[in-house]
């Protein structure tokens, strides 16, 4: 807490979907939108920086299918060392990207409030706008 850092972590479960070099943490991260969410962090918490801590664990024995190798999920990825396992991306904060949020948000809102009132009139709580 004294640093006041933002630090995600994300966490594969096996070798095939985790990036082992920061070239391709950063390429997972923008596909997956991780920099976006980042930027929310940001602009929420009003830091410049954010990071993702990609970090590959063996996948829950309870997990597993049928079909899923148990040597491929779990002791493969045992046997490489922590250190060798976590992956780290700096975000930097984006204004143009933490705009495009805000603008997108509000975009949804009347979209949520449409929703939210469908499924209180449904249940018979508030509505969004009584009692104001």
């Amino acid at each position: 807490p004294s640093r006041k850092l933002i630090i995600d972590t994300k966490c594969p479960w096996d070798i095939g979907s985790h990036p082992f070099f920061v070239d391709e943490a950063e390429e997972k991260a923008k596909k997956a939108g991780y920099d976006i969410q980042m930027q929310g962090y940001m602009w929420l918490w009003d830091k410049p920086v954010a990071y993702i801590d990609f970090i590959l664990l063996p996948t829950p024995y309870e997990c597993l299918k049928p079909w899923d190798d148990e040597f491929d999920h779990i002791d493969m990825v045992e046997s490489i060392p922590l250190q060798h396992r976590i992956v780290t991306v700096k975000i930097e904060r984006d204004i143009n990207a933490q705009l495009a949020i805000k603008k997108r948000i509000a975009e949804a809102v009347p979209y949520y409030v449409d929703r939210y009132n469908e499924l209180a009139k449904k249940h018979k709580f508030m509505l969004i706008g009584e009692g104001e």
